[in-house]
């Protein structure tokens, strides 16, 4: 199964939901798709594949 993650940004995702992450990955294809930031990489060392998706802080994709 594969999964994808739809997020405003990459802080929240690490520090509240790598658990989750890691354990999803076991089993599952994760796509993260978010904002680029400085734990992105982390998270696709985790085994995370990533897709750069802008978003304006109200929300909305630019």
């Amino acid at each position: 199964m594969k999964l994808l993650i739809i997020a405003n940004n990459d802080v929240g995702l690490y520090q509240f939901r790598r658990e989750l992450i890691g354990a999803l990955l076991k089993n599952h294809a994760v796509t993260l798709s978010l904002p680029d930031g400085d734990l992105v990489r982390p998270l696709e060392e985790m085994g995370c594949r990533f897709i750069d998706t802008p978003v304006d802080r109200r929300g909305s994709t630019l």
